[in-house]
């Protein structure tokens, strides 16, 4: 069952055509201790296929010349 925030955690990643983590909780997760609670949500909408989960390259990666 989907909640209100589910459905604007889809619309927002729609929209932007992907974001982050870090951006979803800032913009719907403003209390203080809701990190957790942004991580489980998100982890059952890529679990149920709403979502899809893509890991971002490190940017403190060593770079070569």
């Amino acid at each position: 069952m989907e909640t209100h925030r589910d459905l604007a955690i889809i619309r927002m990643v729609y929209e932007y055509e992907g974001c982050t983590i870090e951006h979803i909780r800032r913009r719907l997760f403003k209390s203080s201790g809701a990190s957790s609670s942004c991580y489980r949500r998100i982890a059952r909408l890529v679990k149920q296929g709403f979502l899809k989960r893509t890991r971002l390259p490190s940017l403190t990666a060593e770079l070569t010349f």
